[in-house]
């Protein structure tokens, strides 16, 4: 959410300063001690309109101005990136270096009086992750990618950059490391054993039979929670590959339950569940804006003019 504001902020040339008020204010919020305290609470995950109550609060505490419409076509586009980066990594380990990766990425574009509250994140989710096991993580990585599970939309970045066709499918280039795990092995050797001993070996053609481990991590020394130790490139700010990311966004083509409706919502707010699960929505929407005045933000290009996008924005 930061990633695709703060290009939206730049992309429109609002003033250096209101930039970063906006941007203060959500992380502030985001990020603030009692919505990360209910946040790291162990819970079930949240339903779609749950989650997108979170962002819809998050974002009305700026002095931005967004439309409902640009709101739900924001959070489909951060579900996505979401899956396109998940779906990306070979390991479940690979989840906490995502997570890393974007909290730093996040560091850089807020004010010096807001890092304190991102360090101490940070801080957080490594204790965190010190409680929890490979299998943890494994299960993890199940639960979110059955939540965005039968999702698909357009992402013209992805179509330009050739990782999306046009159904909407992600395209991924071949691997090219292993996990810098001992047991993790490059794929084609088939070991006979007898009494628990090794009696023949044979090689089998494999695509990725040439794999090797990354040349900045020896086996065995993988530490994911260091810099230096990371193989995973998800978390990092996609949306700084030019200012007409969003405004060349195209629409869901996938019909169903992607979108959630205003019906939904409403539906999930008369649920007496829903208001005791969403309550870190009401934590987001808890600070007011610094600032009184409000700056209306345009998202989408079609919001601009009023019209709807051209058929051949609709394919890119």
């Amino acid at each position: 959410m930061i990633y695709i504001i703060a290009n939206r902020l730049s992309a429109q040339s609002v003033e250096v300063r209101k930039s970063q008020l906006i941007l203060n204010d959500l992380t502030v919020n985001m990020f603030s001690e009692g919505f990360c305290t209910e946040l790291f609470r162990p819970q079930p995950l949240y339903s779609l309109g749950a989650t997108l109550s979170i962002f819809s609060s998050l974002s009305e505490t700026s002095m931005m101005k967004l439309a409902s419409n640009s709101i739900q076509k924001l959070f489909d586009l951060m579900r996505m990136s979401v899956k396109r980066q998940l779906q990306s990594l070979a390991h479940p380990l690979e989840i906490i270096e995502w997570t890393l990766n974007h909290v730093e990425g996040v560091q850089q574009f807020v004010p010096q009086q807001t890092q304190p509250t991102l360090i101490q994140l940070r801080e957080r989710l490594l204790a965190l992750h010190r409680t929890l096991n490979v299998g943890d993580y494994h299960w993890i990585r199940r639960a979110l990618l059955n939540f965005t599970a039968g999702f698909r939309v357009k992402v013209s970045l992805f179509l330009n950059n050739r990782l999306q066709d046009t159904e909407g499918m992600f395209l991924y280039p071949p691997p090219s490391y292993l996990v810098p795990l001992p047991s993790c092995e490059a794929p084609g050797t088939v070991r006979r054993y007898s009494d628990g001993k090794v009696v023949e070996t044979t090689t089998v053609p494999h695509r990725d039979a040439s794999l090797r481990y990354p040349p900045h991590v020896a086996p065995g020394t993988w530490d994911c929670t260091q810099r230096k130790c990371r193989v995973t490139s998800a978390g990092v700010n996609v949306f700084a590959h030019g200012d007409d990311v969003l405004r060349m966004q195209s629409q869901e083509i996938v019909p169903g339950k992607a979108h959630v409706t205003a019906e939904e919502q409403a539906k999930e707010a008369t649920r007496g569940y829903e208001l005791e699960m969403n309550y870190l929505s009401q934590l987001a929407g808890k600070r007011h804006p610094s600032a009184h005045e409000k700056i209306h933000l345009t998202l989408f290009e079609e919001e601009s003019n009023g019209t709807k996008p051209s058929p051949r924005r609709q394919r890119s």
